[in-house]
């Protein structure tokens, strides 16, 4: 990038935009160049000298004006566009450096299943009996992604029955009982009667939509039953 885009992006990150390093957990950690704008135009110029990140229409009220988003999320592309322009910042040059130090200092994540030493290490710890959380204690890594990268390679994950205490492979890292044990038999769904197969033993409803239905089915006569009673003491 040349020094007047890096000056001219500066200028427009400083005035119109903001850096984001939201710290949600130890592997989740989104980082963010973003600048608003209701002039489209503006921020095309942005992606422009950026050469990187994506315009989106950000949601709106009928009556304000349609306002835009431009947003660099890849941390390759943060890093390279804040070393560009923090000699230019004013208003953001300590968020700026302090982003960079981040960037540089932390351990991203990879695709674990081209190094053979992380593939081996997964393989002795599921051997060994440990569960999903315990191999993301042991390793560093986000126990969902340790999860997708094992049925990848078809390794299996064992885990005590909480009720009869025998060790069983894990088709769910939400799956917690055997097959053996009454916990996971087959059950009706309460709101729109569907076989399912329960991962927990109070699940009474097969999805999240069956249980808002309920739920709100719930209220509502809670709410008529109040009604009634109002209405007769009146």
């Amino acid at each position: 990038m040349e020094a007047i885009d890096a000056s001219w992006l500066a200028c427009a990150i400083d005035s119109e935009g903001s850096l984001r390093l939201a710290i949600a957990d130890r592997n989740r950690r989104p980082l963010a160049i973003q600048i608003t704008n209701t002039h489209k135009g503006f921020l095309e110029s942005a992606q422009k000298r950026a050469e990187c990140g994506h315009i989106y229409e950000a949601p709106h009220k009928g009556r304000w004006k349609p306002c835009f988003s431009f947003n660099i999320n890849r941390h390759q592309d943060v890093l390279r566009v804040l070393k560009e322009v923090e000699p230019y910042l004013i208003i953001k040059k300590e968020q700026a450096n302090h982003i960079i130090r981040f960037i540089e200092g932390y351990k991203w994540r990879q695709k674990w299943e081209n190094n053979s030493q992380v593939i081996q290490r997964f393989r002795d710890l599921a051997s060994e009996g440990k569960s999903l959380r315990q191999i993301e204690r042991i390793t560093g890594i986000d126990n969902s992604m340790i999860n997708k990268y094992m049925k990848q390679l078809g390794i299996t994950i064992t885990r005590n029955c909480r009720k009869c205490g025998m060790r069983f492979i894990v088709s769910s890292k939400y799956r917690y009982y055997c097959e053996n044990c009454g916990y996971l038999t087959p059950r009706k769904c309460l709101e729109c009667g569907r076989v399912y197969n329960p991962n927990h033993a109070t699940q009474e409803y097969c999805s999240r939509s069956c249980t808002a239905k309920a739920s709100w089915r719930q209220r509502r006569n809670i709410a008529k039953r109040h009604i009634e009673l109002y209405e007769s003491l009146v």
